[in-house]
């Protein structure tokens, strides 16, 4: 399976491929359901110039972000890779090099599965200094699959080492780092409950 079954147009930043399928699939969704930019970054809790710079394949959104693009378009893991809403679902398997790729400013990130009900992000890498915290509208797991993670949730900070795994409530606003190294790998689960 590919992500791309016809090349894929070059963004203005020369981005090709998954990042800018991506954006591209964002802006068809937005476009088809009649939501301007606007409106949409509003319901993303983004600005306009950001959700430009995502479809546009400029800058990539950070795991939130994603999270309610996701969730306000009602995509999974069908829809990013082309596939018609009107189909039946089926059983998949997405291979590591088809997942959607999503650059960060440190690491790797891939969506590795998705669903209506729940997306799964794959880290690898990642900060060593906690970004603003942020606050998901839905469940988040994230469970390191190898290294360590340093996590603030609320007032709580919390070390966590291989096969720990963190379940920080909807609506909870939280922050990770990595602290274990460049190799450290993590799986983050967003839930609808």
């Amino acid at each position: 399976m590919n992500v791309a079954t016809a090349p894929v147009p070059r963004g203005a930043s020369g981005a090709t491929g998954p990042e800018m399928a991506f954006g591209a699939i964002v802006r068809q969704r937005r476009e088809a359901r009649g939501i301007s930019l606007r409106e949409f970054a509003r319901r993303c809790e983004i600005s306009p110039a950001h959700l430009s710079k995502i479809e546009r394949a400029l800058s990539s959104p950070s795991l939130d972000t994603l999270a309610r693009i996701v969730q306000r378009l009602d995509l999974h893991q069908a829809n990013l890779f082309g596939r018609g809403e009107g189909e039946r679902p089926v059983t998949q398997v997405v291979r590591a090099d088809d997942a959607v790729r999503l650059p960060a400013e440190s690491g790797d990130l891939r969506v590795a599965a998705q669903t209506p009900g729940a997306t799964v992000v794959l880290g690898h890498g990642g900060p060593d200094s906690f970004p603003p915290p942020t606050t998901s509208p839905a469940q988040v797991i994230v469970v390191v699959l190898e290294g360590a993670v340093e996590a603030a949730v609320g007032d709580g900070l919390f070390a966590l080492g291989t096969g720990d795994a963190l379940i920080v409530p909807a609506s909870t606003s939280y922050a990770t780092r990595i602290t274990g190294g460049p190799a450290t790998r993590t799986a983050t689960v967003t839930t609808a409950s």
